[in-house]
């Protein structure tokens, strides 16, 4: 059973540095490929608004662990 998720915001700093991270791992557009809208949106334009809610990040979060760190 998956504990529930307590809501939380992200900041868009927080979003840059990571989507920065991502490109360099070359994992970006494979993390894109498997979010959802919400997240696509988030990840695409980040400073379209300063904090993000808990749901497009968590989005992010899973599509992140489905692609998998460096190899």
């Amino acid at each position: 059973m998956v504990a529930p998720v307590s809501d939380f915001e992200t900041s868009s700093s927080y979003l840059t540095a990571l989507i920065r991270g991502l490109n360099t791992l070359g994992r970006f557009e494979a993390v894109v490929a498997q979010c959802p809208p919400d997240a696509v949106a988030m990840l695409r334009a980040p400073r379209a608004q300063s904090w993000w809610p808990s749901a497009p990040a968590m989005g992010g979060i899973r599509a992140i662990s489905a692609v998998g760190g460096s190899r």
